[in-house]
């Protein structure tokens, strides 16, 4: 009788211990899903920014390449309709020209400056949103973790929510990151046009700086 009752506690313990060693593996499981989940799409949100990054660079470049063509233009559309003028005489087509000269050179030396900064803070802003995603993710995957531990191997009610806390959160990292990568873009496409619009600024600047000499 006796050996009965023993062999029925200790099979009931060993079903605990087996229910309680599922509910585990369930939550490390799931776990595992979310880790798997969030590098597979942090990847994809790193490539996301690399190419705002590289939109950014040939934005920078395009922006700089053009303003300097436009301020070479005007400058040579200036100076010819200089000597056109019929009281122009030599010594102020020369000096007119060294006037232009040196409004090109600073001008262009305007242009370098305001693109390089707005470039820059546009590269430190997507370096500052990748990383941030990535410890935000990452910190969401240590917290279900921490989660686990304090369940204990023992608790399995509370292992069952925390799985089930996991699994809804695996679901939402998509569109998490999907959202964050669409707000990024928004925001470099201001500094974009922050750029643009500090070029223009420095040609328009310098154009009607040039109009005086004429």
């Amino acid at each position: 009788m006796f050996r009965n009752i023993l062999l029925f506690i200790l099979g009931a313990l060993v079903t605990a211990q087996l229910c309680h060693a599922d509910a585990v593996d369930d939550a490390e499981a799931a776990l595992n899903v979310l880790r798997q989940t969030t590098s597979d799409n942090l990847n994809g949100g790193f490539l996301e920014h690399i190419k705002l990054s590289t939109e950014v660079d040939t934005v920078a470049l395009d922006t700089k390449e053009t303003g300097l063509k436009d301020l070479e233009a005007k400058t040579a559309e200036l100076i010819l309709q200089l000597k056109k003028v019929r009281n122009s005489t030599p010594s102020k087509v020369a000096s007119c020209f060294g006037t232009l000269t040196r409004l090109l050179q600073e001008a262009a030396d305007d242009l370098e400056t305001c693109v390089n900064d707005q470039a820059d803070e546009a590269v430190t802003l997507i370096f500052d949103k990748s990383s941030g995603l990535t410890v935000q993710t990452l910190k969401t995957i240590y917290d279900e973790e921490k989660e686990i531990i304090f369940c204990g191997r023992s608790n399995e009610e509370c292992l069952a929510g925390v799985t089930a806390d996991i699994n809804e959160k695996t679901a939402a990292v998509p569109d998490v990151i999907n959202d964050e990568i669409e707000l990024d873009r928004q925001a470099v496409e201001e500094q974009i046009e922050l750029i643009k619009a500090c070029a223009a600024k420095v040609v328009e600047k310098a154009n009607e700086f040039s109009k005086r000499c004429v």
